[in-house]
């Protein structure tokens, strides 16, 4: 945000120049442009969904700018100044996102949808989910369920298509003067271009996440408070018994949404807790849960051991083995959710199942579920990293089980 008020800030001071010397020029020179390169750069460091002002930068250029694009009069011009001033920026995010994509590439190893129109169509599925939460915010949840869409024409797809097109058309339509249209456009593309890198152009094993929205609010809200100024016009009435209205209520709902969602942050349990509740079918949330109800479990067991006199061997606590039983039972039900292909972890929570077996001292049972783990990497073709290093710690709990001519074996 500091980025994009510097960029703001040193723009408009070339816009009172540019009044006075017509036509395009590239101008890279200004301490507000070069504060907010550095801006930039920081923000890149700290998470690359920063990215995203890009095509915040962009949409303001085209649309509110001092040059923006308007009419085809000199439009190859315009759209040539608008590249060269975002060339800075650009430059400086090129390392972070090659990093992030080979990172991603490692990681998880494929696109979801498999090729660029199972992008679009995952992509439309997604920004429907994300407008549904957002119109009706109880549904949150900090993991959802999601298999990728295989056909253009499935109805979650075809939802997801028409709510977007009913908000983009109520809220560009109902702004009666053509600068207020530009800004509701411009708040679109703040909406979406925050989403970035999260949209499926980079391979991603998380998606749809709260917290992937947050930075796209500001847009959503500029775009909303546009249309009802709008209807206000149209309707006659003074902007401020509707844009205003609206102002407060999209401010009280989204703190009133905050501060609901925060108790749920306490702790990992009631986070992921809350995330299963809501999402019962996500591999992430019941995943997660079993993982979380595994190390409560292990630190009940350390806890124990404190207490237990010198050389002896803590007694599991009664605690420590109903967790440990918890966590199994929702290790199996994440392995058994519709969206387990797509989830990173799937092995990880096959491991933890191994390890949790062990310590209840079910060894012949532990060492069933390496098999099952190496079994089900080959009949699925799981084989990212994350894959392999599972595989590989499975192994070598195996050699710890049996003597070392069976490990061999």
């Amino acid at each position: 945000m500091l980025a994009f008020a510097c960029y703001l800030r040193g723009r408009g001071e070339r816009a009172e120049t540019a009044a006075q010397e017509p036509g395009f020029r590239i101008e890279l020179r200004g301490q507000h442009l070069t504060l907010a390169a550095v801006c930039f750069g920081l923000a890149l460091s700290a998470k690359v969904s920063a990215v995203g002002m890009l095509g915040v930068l962009a949409g303001w250029e085209l649309l509110l700018g001092p040059d923006h694009l308007e009419g085809r009069t000199g439009a190859g011009k315009k759209l040539a100044a608008c590249a060269a001033r975002a060339g800075v920026p650009l430059l400086l995010a090129l390392p972070f996102l090659a990093a992030n994509w080979l990172a991603a590439r490692e990681s998880f190893g494929r696109l979801l949808g498999g090729s660029a129109w199972g992008v679009l169509i995952g992509d439309l599925a997604i920004a429907g989910r994300y407008a549904e939460v957002l119109a009706w915010p109880t549904s949150s949840s900090p993991y959802y369920a999601f298999v990728p869409p295989e056909s253009l024409f499935e109805a979650r797809v075809l939802l997801g298509l028409g709510i977007l097109a009913a908000a983009l058309a109520l809220t560009l339509v109902l702004p009666v003067e053509r600068e207020a249209r530009r800004r509701a456009a411009f708040g679109w593309i703040w909406c979406f271009g925050a989403m970035v890198t999260y949209l499926n152009f980079v391979p991603n094993p998380e998606y749809l996440h709260d917290r992937y929205l947050y930075l796209s609010l500001p847009g959503l809200g500029l775009a909303l408070l546009e249309a009802a100024r709008g209807l206000a016009a149209r309707l006659r009435l003074p902007a401020a018994k509707l844009a205003w209205p609206l102002a407060l209520g999209l401010a009280a709902l989204w703190s009133a949404l905050s501060a609901r969602e925060s108790a749920h942050w306490r702790s990992d349990y009631h986070l992921f807790s809350h995330a299963v509740a809501q999402e019962p079918e996500s591999s992430h949330a019941r995943g997660y849960l079993g993982l979380h109800l595994g190390t409560l479990a292990l630190h009940e067991h350390r806890e124990a051991g404190a207490f237990a006199p010198p050389g002896a061997e803590p007694a599991p606590s009664a605690q420590a083995q109903a967790w440990r039983e918890e966590a199994l039972a929702e290790l199996e039900r994440a392995m058994a959710c519709p969206d387990i292909a797509w989830n990173v972890r799937r092995l990880h929570f096959r491991l933890a199942q191994v390890v949790i077996l062990k310590d209840l001292g079910r060894v012949e049972a532990s060492r069933l579920k390496v098999r099952e783990m190496h079994a089900e990497a080959d009949r699925n073709g799981w084989d990212t990293a994350p894959d392999r290093s599972f595989l590989a710690r499975a192994r070598a709990i195996w050699r710890d089980m049996y003597p070392e001519s069976q490990a061999r074996e």
